[in-house]
Protein backbone atom coordinates (compact mmCIF):
# COMPACT_ATOMS: atom_id res chain seq x y z
CA UNK A 1 0.00 0.00 0.00
CA UNK A 2 1.23 3.46 -0.95
CA UNK A 3 0.21 6.13 1.55
CA UNK A 4 -0.22 9.79 0.69
CA UNK A 5 1.43 12.61 2.59
CA UNK A 6 -0.79 13.69 5.48
CA UNK A 7 -2.87 10.50 5.42
CA UNK A 8 -3.18 8.28 8.49
CA UNK A 9 -4.91 5.43 6.67
CA UNK A 10 -1.92 3.08 6.57
CA UNK A 11 -1.13 3.77 10.23
CA UNK A 12 -4.71 3.00 11.25
CA UNK A 13 -4.73 -0.24 9.27
CA UNK A 14 -1.45 -1.40 10.76
CA UNK A 15 -2.54 -0.47 14.28
CA UNK A 16 -5.37 -3.00 13.93
CA UNK A 17 -2.80 -5.71 13.27
CA UNK A 18 -0.72 -4.65 16.27
CA UNK A 19 -3.76 -4.51 18.53
CA UNK A 20 -4.65 -8.09 17.67
CA UNK A 21 -1.11 -9.19 18.56
CA UNK A 22 0.18 -10.04 15.09
CA UNK A 23 1.50 -7.50 12.59
CA UNK A 24 2.73 -9.14 9.36
CA UNK A 25 3.29 -5.84 7.53
CA UNK A 26 6.69 -4.60 6.41
CA UNK A 27 7.87 -1.09 5.56
CA UNK A 28 9.18 -0.56 2.04
CA UNK A 29 11.17 2.55 1.16
CA UNK A 30 9.68 4.32 -1.83
CA UNK A 31 13.04 4.37 -3.59
CA UNK A 32 13.23 0.57 -3.23
CA UNK A 33 9.85 -0.28 -4.74
CA UNK A 34 11.36 -1.26 -8.07
CA UNK A 35 13.44 -3.92 -6.32
CA UNK A 36 10.33 -5.94 -5.49
CA UNK A 37 7.92 -8.17 -7.46
CA UNK A 38 9.92 -8.30 -10.67
CA UNK A 39 10.00 -4.52 -10.96
CA UNK A 40 6.30 -4.20 -11.79
CA UNK A 41 6.04 -0.81 -10.04
CA UNK A 42 8.67 0.80 -12.25
CA UNK A 43 7.48 4.17 -13.51
CA UNK A 44 4.83 4.57 -10.81
CA UNK A 45 4.22 8.23 -10.01
CA UNK A 46 5.22 8.64 -6.35
CA UNK A 47 4.69 12.38 -6.10
CA UNK A 48 2.60 13.17 -3.03
CA UNK A 49 3.30 9.81 -1.38
CA UNK A 50 5.30 9.56 1.82
CA UNK A 51 5.65 5.84 2.56
CA UNK A 52 4.68 2.32 1.62
CA UNK A 53 4.19 -1.04 3.26
CA UNK A 54 3.21 -4.49 2.17
CA UNK A 55 1.37 -7.33 3.85
CA UNK A 56 2.59 -10.78 2.76
CA UNK A 57 -0.55 -12.34 4.26
CA UNK A 58 -2.92 -10.24 2.14
CA UNK A 59 -4.28 -11.43 -1.16
CA UNK A 60 -7.24 -11.57 -3.49
CA UNK A 61 -9.62 -14.19 -4.80
CA UNK A 62 -11.55 -14.97 -7.95
CA UNK A 63 -14.92 -13.66 -6.78
CA UNK A 64 -16.93 -15.48 -9.43
CA UNK A 65 -15.37 -18.85 -8.66
CA UNK A 66 -15.55 -18.27 -4.90
CA UNK A 67 -19.24 -17.39 -5.04
CA UNK A 68 -20.00 -20.46 -7.14
CA UNK A 69 -18.06 -22.61 -4.68
CA UNK A 70 -19.89 -21.35 -1.62
CA UNK A 71 -23.27 -21.70 -3.34
CA UNK A 72 -22.46 -25.29 -4.27
CA UNK A 73 -21.52 -25.95 -0.65
CA UNK A 74 -24.83 -24.46 0.51
CA UNK A 75 -26.80 -26.55 -1.98
CA UNK A 76 -25.01 -29.69 -0.81
CA UNK A 77 -26.33 -28.94 2.69
CA UNK A 78 -29.92 -28.65 1.53
CA UNK A 79 -30.30 -25.01 0.50
CA UNK A 80 -32.82 -24.54 -2.32
CA UNK A 81 -31.16 -22.23 -4.84
CA UNK A 82 -33.54 -20.30 -7.08
CA UNK A 83 -32.55 -17.67 -9.64
CA UNK A 84 -34.75 -14.82 -10.78
CA UNK A 85 -35.09 -11.06 -10.93
CA UNK A 86 -36.84 -9.64 -7.87
CA UNK A 87 -39.13 -6.74 -8.66
CA UNK A 88 -40.85 -6.20 -5.29
CA UNK A 89 -41.17 -7.20 -1.65
CA UNK A 90 -44.56 -8.65 -0.67
CA UNK A 91 -46.20 -7.80 2.67
CA UNK A 92 -48.68 -9.77 4.76
CA UNK A 93 -51.96 -8.30 6.00
CA UNK A 94 -50.21 -7.32 9.27
CA UNK A 95 -47.40 -5.53 7.35
CA UNK A 96 -44.80 -8.17 8.10
CA UNK A 97 -42.85 -9.41 5.10
CA UNK A 98 -44.39 -12.36 3.28
CA UNK A 99 -41.69 -12.80 0.67
CA UNK A 100 -40.52 -11.50 -2.68
CA UNK A 101 -42.12 -11.27 -6.10
CA UNK A 102 -40.09 -11.97 -9.24
CA UNK A 103 -40.50 -10.59 -12.73
CA UNK A 104 -41.76 -13.95 -13.99
CA UNK A 105 -44.68 -13.82 -11.54
CA UNK A 106 -43.32 -16.16 -8.86
CA UNK A 107 -43.76 -15.36 -5.15
CA UNK A 108 -41.16 -16.88 -2.84
CA UNK A 109 -42.17 -16.88 0.82
CA UNK A 110 -40.43 -17.50 4.14
CA UNK A 111 -41.01 -16.89 7.84
CA UNK A 112 -37.83 -14.81 7.99
CA UNK A 113 -36.49 -12.72 5.11
CA UNK A 114 -32.84 -11.66 4.78
CA UNK A 115 -32.02 -9.04 2.16
CA UNK A 116 -28.46 -9.40 0.90
CA UNK A 117 -29.20 -7.08 -1.99
CA UNK A 118 -26.24 -4.71 -1.98
CA UNK A 119 -26.62 -1.58 -4.08
CA UNK A 120 -30.24 -2.49 -4.93
CA UNK A 121 -31.42 -2.53 -1.29
CA UNK A 122 -32.97 0.94 -1.27
CA UNK A 123 -34.76 0.47 -4.59
CA UNK A 124 -36.41 -2.71 -3.26
CA UNK A 125 -37.31 -1.20 0.10
CA UNK A 126 -38.64 2.14 -1.13
CA UNK A 127 -42.12 0.91 -2.24
CA UNK A 128 -42.89 -0.78 1.08
CA UNK A 129 -41.46 2.19 2.97
CA UNK A 130 -44.01 4.28 1.08
CA UNK A 131 -46.76 1.78 1.84
CA UNK A 132 -45.95 1.83 5.56
CA UNK A 133 -45.40 5.62 5.58
CA UNK A 134 -41.89 5.31 6.99
CA UNK A 135 -40.32 8.74 7.40
CA UNK A 136 -37.21 9.89 5.56
CA UNK A 137 -34.87 9.54 8.54
CA UNK A 138 -35.89 5.93 9.11
CA UNK A 139 -35.62 4.71 5.52
CA UNK A 140 -32.91 2.29 4.55
CA UNK A 141 -31.32 4.87 2.24
CA UNK A 142 -29.90 6.51 5.37
CA UNK A 143 -28.21 3.18 6.19
CA UNK A 144 -27.02 1.89 2.82
CA UNK A 145 -26.82 3.81 -0.43
CA UNK A 146 -25.68 2.71 -3.88
CA UNK A 147 -22.22 3.96 -4.84
CA UNK A 148 -20.30 3.23 -8.02
CA UNK A 149 -16.72 3.14 -9.27
CA UNK A 150 -15.20 2.92 -12.72
CA UNK A 151 -13.06 -0.11 -13.57
CA UNK A 152 -10.78 -0.74 -16.54
CA UNK A 153 -9.24 -4.07 -17.59
CA UNK A 154 -6.13 -4.62 -19.71
CA UNK A 155 -5.31 -7.94 -21.35
CA UNK A 156 -1.87 -9.21 -20.39
CA UNK A 157 0.45 -11.07 -22.75
CA UNK A 158 2.17 -14.34 -21.69
CA UNK A 159 5.39 -12.45 -20.92
CA UNK A 160 3.49 -9.86 -18.87
CA UNK A 161 1.67 -12.61 -16.98
CA UNK A 162 5.04 -14.11 -16.13
CA UNK A 163 6.33 -10.77 -14.86
CA UNK A 164 3.16 -10.31 -12.78
CA UNK A 165 3.26 -13.81 -11.31
CA UNK A 166 4.25 -12.55 -7.85
CA UNK A 167 2.19 -9.37 -7.93
CA UNK A 168 0.40 -8.30 -4.73
CA UNK A 169 -2.75 -6.19 -4.69
CA UNK A 170 -1.48 -2.63 -5.14
CA UNK A 171 -3.35 0.11 -3.27
CA UNK A 172 -2.44 3.46 -4.78
CA UNK A 173 -3.31 5.62 -1.80
CA UNK A 174 -6.86 6.89 -2.06
CA UNK A 175 -6.73 7.04 -5.86
CA UNK A 176 -7.46 3.41 -6.56
CA UNK A 177 -6.05 -0.08 -6.68
CA UNK A 178 -4.69 -2.66 -9.09
CA UNK A 179 -5.77 -6.31 -8.87
CA UNK A 180 -3.58 -9.15 -10.20
CA UNK A 181 -4.73 -10.81 -13.42
CA UNK A 182 -6.29 -14.29 -13.05
CA UNK A 183 -4.71 -17.00 -15.17
CA UNK A 184 -8.10 -17.80 -16.69
CA UNK A 185 -8.56 -14.44 -18.43
CA UNK A 186 -5.23 -12.57 -18.01
CA UNK A 187 -7.04 -9.29 -17.24
CA UNK A 188 -5.23 -6.74 -15.08
CA UNK A 189 -7.84 -4.66 -13.27
CA UNK A 190 -7.48 -0.98 -12.32
CA UNK A 191 -10.14 0.56 -10.07
CA UNK A 192 -10.65 4.31 -9.84
CA UNK A 193 -11.73 4.88 -6.22
CA UNK A 194 -13.34 8.26 -6.89
CA UNK A 195 -16.90 7.11 -6.25
CA UNK A 196 -20.23 8.50 -7.42
CA UNK A 197 -23.95 8.15 -6.79
CA UNK A 198 -26.89 7.76 -9.14
CA UNK A 199 -29.62 9.68 -7.37
CA UNK A 200 -33.18 9.25 -8.60
CA UNK A 201 -36.51 10.44 -7.26
CA UNK A 202 -39.09 7.81 -6.36
CA UNK A 203 -42.78 8.24 -7.25
CA UNK A 204 -43.38 9.37 -3.66
CA UNK A 205 -40.74 12.09 -3.95
CA UNK A 206 -37.95 10.47 -1.96
CA UNK A 207 -34.40 10.56 -3.31
CA UNK A 208 -32.39 7.35 -3.42
CA UNK A 209 -29.22 6.22 -5.18
CA UNK A 210 -29.62 3.14 -7.38
CA UNK A 211 -27.53 1.54 -10.14
CA UNK A 212 -28.81 2.63 -13.56
CA UNK A 213 -30.96 0.14 -15.44
CA UNK A 214 -28.59 -0.37 -18.33
CA UNK A 215 -25.58 -2.42 -19.35
CA UNK A 216 -22.89 -1.65 -16.78
CA UNK A 217 -20.26 -1.81 -19.53
CA UNK A 218 -21.54 1.57 -20.73
CA UNK A 219 -19.05 3.94 -19.09
CA UNK A 220 -18.99 7.73 -19.61
CA UNK A 221 -16.00 8.99 -21.57
CA UNK A 222 -15.31 11.50 -18.79
CA UNK A 223 -14.95 8.65 -16.31
CA UNK A 224 -12.67 6.75 -18.69
CA UNK A 225 -10.40 9.75 -19.07
CA UNK A 226 -10.31 10.24 -15.31
CA UNK A 227 -9.39 6.60 -14.63
CA UNK A 228 -6.56 6.72 -17.15
CA UNK A 229 -5.31 10.10 -15.94
CA UNK A 230 -5.45 9.37 -12.20
CA UNK A 231 -4.83 5.63 -11.96
CA UNK A 232 -3.76 3.47 -14.90
CA UNK A 233 -1.08 5.85 -16.20
CA UNK A 234 0.15 6.60 -12.68
CA UNK A 235 0.61 3.19 -11.06
CA UNK A 236 2.26 0.26 -12.88
CA UNK A 237 2.09 2.28 -16.12
CA UNK A 238 4.14 -0.18 -18.17
CA UNK A 239 1.11 -2.50 -18.25
CA UNK A 240 -1.46 0.05 -19.40
CA UNK A 241 0.26 1.32 -22.55
CA UNK A 242 -2.35 -0.37 -24.72
CA UNK A 243 -6.04 -0.20 -25.49
CA UNK A 244 -8.23 -1.40 -22.60
CA UNK A 245 -9.89 -4.76 -23.08
CA UNK A 246 -13.10 -3.49 -21.51
CA UNK A 247 -14.61 -1.03 -19.05
CA UNK A 248 -17.44 -1.34 -16.57
CA UNK A 249 -19.18 0.34 -13.66
CA UNK A 250 -19.15 -1.55 -10.36
CA UNK A 251 -21.71 -0.83 -7.63
CA UNK A 252 -21.86 -1.56 -3.93
CA UNK A 253 -23.91 -0.58 -0.89
CA UNK A 254 -22.09 2.17 0.99
CA UNK A 255 -22.74 2.65 4.72
CA UNK A 256 -22.08 5.67 6.98
CA UNK A 257 -19.20 3.91 8.77
CA UNK A 258 -18.19 1.48 6.00
CA UNK A 259 -19.20 -1.35 8.34
CA UNK A 260 -21.71 -4.02 7.40
CA UNK A 261 -25.40 -3.62 8.04
CA UNK A 262 -26.17 -6.93 9.78
CA UNK A 263 -29.36 -6.40 11.72
CA UNK A 264 -33.10 -6.69 12.11
CA UNK A 265 -35.24 -3.91 10.68
CA UNK A 266 -36.03 -1.57 13.61
CA UNK A 267 -39.67 -1.05 12.59
CA UNK A 268 -41.85 -3.42 14.64
CA UNK A 269 -44.08 -4.14 11.64
CA UNK A 270 -41.08 -5.48 9.74
CA UNK A 271 -39.72 -7.57 12.58
CA UNK A 272 -39.16 -10.61 10.35
CA UNK A 273 -37.00 -8.62 7.90
CA UNK A 274 -33.21 -8.64 8.25
CA UNK A 275 -30.33 -7.10 6.33
CA UNK A 276 -26.97 -8.57 5.38
CA UNK A 277 -25.44 -5.89 3.20
CA UNK A 278 -23.20 -2.82 3.22
CA UNK A 279 -20.03 -3.98 1.48
CA UNK A 280 -18.63 -0.46 1.00
CA UNK A 281 -16.21 -1.87 -1.64
CA UNK A 282 -14.17 -3.89 0.84
CA UNK A 283 -16.29 -6.63 2.43
CA UNK A 284 -16.17 -9.51 -0.06
CA UNK A 285 -13.12 -10.85 1.76
CA UNK A 286 -15.36 -11.76 4.69
CA UNK A 287 -17.48 -14.19 2.65
CA UNK A 288 -16.09 -17.32 4.38
CA UNK A 289 -16.99 -16.09 7.88
CA UNK A 290 -19.92 -13.68 7.64
CA UNK A 291 -22.47 -16.49 7.83
CA UNK A 292 -21.83 -17.33 11.47
CA UNK A 293 -22.31 -13.70 12.47
CA UNK A 294 -25.57 -13.45 10.53
CA UNK A 295 -26.83 -16.61 12.23
CA UNK A 296 -26.15 -14.96 15.59
CA UNK A 297 -28.17 -11.93 14.49
CA UNK A 298 -31.08 -14.10 13.33
CA UNK A 299 -31.09 -16.10 16.55
CA UNK A 300 -31.01 -12.97 18.72
CA UNK A 301 -27.74 -14.09 20.28
CA UNK A 302 -25.75 -11.13 18.98
CA UNK A 303 -22.04 -10.86 18.31
CA UNK A 304 -20.80 -8.88 21.31
CA UNK A 305 -21.21 -5.19 22.09
CA UNK A 306 -18.52 -3.88 19.73
CA UNK A 307 -19.68 -5.80 16.67
CA UNK A 308 -23.36 -5.27 17.41
CA UNK A 309 -22.81 -1.50 17.55
CA UNK A 310 -20.76 -1.49 14.35
CA UNK A 311 -23.26 -3.57 12.37
CA UNK A 312 -26.47 -2.11 13.80
CA UNK A 313 -29.03 0.20 12.22
CA UNK A 314 -27.48 3.64 12.80
CA UNK A 315 -29.13 6.62 14.46
CA UNK A 316 -29.78 9.02 11.53
CA UNK A 317 -29.26 12.05 13.77
CA UNK A 318 -25.67 11.13 14.65
CA UNK A 319 -22.71 12.22 12.53
CA UNK A 320 -20.88 8.93 12.06
CA UNK A 321 -17.17 8.71 11.33
CA UNK A 322 -16.22 6.32 8.57
CA UNK A 323 -13.20 4.07 8.45
CA UNK A 324 -12.26 5.42 5.01
CA UNK A 325 -14.33 8.55 4.55
CA UNK A 326 -12.50 9.74 1.44
CA UNK A 327 -14.22 6.96 -0.52
CA UNK A 328 -17.69 8.39 0.20
CA UNK A 329 -19.45 9.45 -3.02
CA UNK A 330 -19.51 13.22 -3.47
CA UNK A 331 -20.70 13.48 -7.09
CA UNK A 332 -23.37 12.17 -9.42
CA UNK A 333 -23.04 9.78 -12.35
CA UNK A 334 -25.17 12.09 -14.50
CA UNK A 335 -22.61 14.87 -14.10
CA UNK A 336 -19.94 12.57 -15.53
CA UNK A 337 -22.11 11.70 -18.51
CA UNK A 338 -22.29 15.24 -19.84
CA UNK A 339 -19.57 16.45 -22.18
CA UNK A 340 -19.32 20.16 -21.27
CA UNK A 341 -17.77 21.05 -24.62
CA UNK A 342 -20.45 19.36 -26.68
CA UNK A 343 -23.47 19.49 -24.39
CA UNK A 344 -24.32 15.83 -24.89
CA UNK A 345 -23.92 12.49 -23.19
CA UNK A 346 -20.22 11.65 -23.07
CA UNK A 347 -20.70 7.92 -23.70
CA UNK A 348 -22.66 8.35 -26.94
Amino acid sequence: MLDREGSDLADRIRSVFRDRGHDPTEDIALEKLNDHWNGILEGTDLRGFSKAYWNPEAGWCDASAATASIMNAAISKGVKYVTGTVDSIVLNYDSSVKGIHTEDGCILTADTIVLATGAWTSSLMSPIEDQLKITEDHRVERQVSAAGVGVVHYKMSPSEMNQLSKMPVVVYGENGEVIPPPKENCLLKYTNSNTFRNTTQTPSGHKISVPPERDQHIVPENLKREAIRDVSTKVMPMFSQKEPDYWRLCWDAYTPTQDWLLCQHPNARLKNLYFATGGSFHSYKFLPIIGKYMVNVLSGKGNGDERDRAWAWKDPNVKWKGAHESTAPKRELRDLEVDPSAGRDSHL
